[in-house]
């Protein structure tokens, strides 16, 4: 695109946001921004019980 250079237009994804399940606009955006925490983080955003289970010893 005009003024945008390729790097910075192959960092862009879509579509954005975690799959919380939601349809409102409210829940998109709070989908939306779930995604960009956890990837300021270099979290995978999925549940924290699933971190738990690998953190606890059989």
């Amino acid at each position: 695109e005009a003024g945008v250079a390729a790097a910075d237009l192959e960092r862009l994804r879509g579509p954005i946001g975690l799959d919380l399940g939601g349809r409102s606009p409210a829940e998109t955006a709070l989908a939306i921004i779930a995604e960009i925490v956890a990837e300021r983080h270099g979290a995978p955003g999925g549940p924290l019980r699933a971190r738990v289970a690998l953190a606890t010893p059989a």
